[in-house]
């Protein structure tokens, strides 16, 4: 898998090149939540609220966030 340095050079040769050999050090949840946020399409990308509740969020934090709220 060629690295994001060697495929995207300009726009007429880029490559496709895979989240998980971009993001090699972390987890499956946290790749997941990664590729939500990705999304081109807004109409189908995970909004926050939707994002707030994903797995990656512990607990802890979530009830950080809502006292701020």
């Amino acid at each position: 898998m060629p690295l994001a340095s060697e495929s995207i050079k300009t726009p007429e040769t880029v490559n496709e090149v895979s989240l998980r050999a971009l993001l090699k050090n972390i987890n499956e949840t946290q790749l997941d939540f990664v590729r939500r946020c990705l999304v081109i399409d807004g109409g189908t990308r995970a909004n926050l609220a939707e994002l707030l509740v994903h797995p990656v969020f512990d607990e802890e934090f979530r009830a950080s966030h809502d006292a701020k709220m």
